[in-house]
């Protein structure tokens, strides 16, 4: 399946050994993709990733912190998405990342998100 989404989940604490759980559907499950973002909270060890055509988007969790949304495509550069008019350091909100997400699930080319930096 060239596109899809993914969830991998890692369960288990740092000084035990971890098991990763993937669940796999298509792009046009915009539901259960959304419910996954959704359900991401700080510290969790939480991936979503969405494959397309155009590139990869990959929402990450882990740690104490919000999660980060990164993008891969035909640059040579893997970017991250920040808030609008925002320091590089400021979090993403919930609805901003499932704004971004949704758009990688229905888009043609890239999310048209309006700021994205160089890592």
């Amino acid at each position: 399946m060239e596109e899809h989404a993914e969830r991998t989940t890692s369960i288990g604490r740092w000084w035990q050994r971890k098991r990763s759980i993937s669940e796999l559907v298509d792009v046009s499950d915009e539901a259960t993709v959304r419910r996954w973002v959704s359900e991401i909270e700080p510290g969790q060890d939480v991936t979503v990733v969405v494959r397309r055509p155009w590139g990869t988007i990959a929402v990450v969790a882990g740690g104490k912190h919000p999660p980060s949304v990164f993008l891969a495509d035909d640059t040579d550069t893997p970017r991250y998405a920040v808030a609008p008019g925002a320091p590089g350091d400021q979090h993403l909100t919930p609805d901003e990342v499932e704004r971004i997400v949704v758009d990688a699930l229905t888009s043609a080319g890239p999310p048209d998100w309006p700021d994205w930096r160089e890592l």
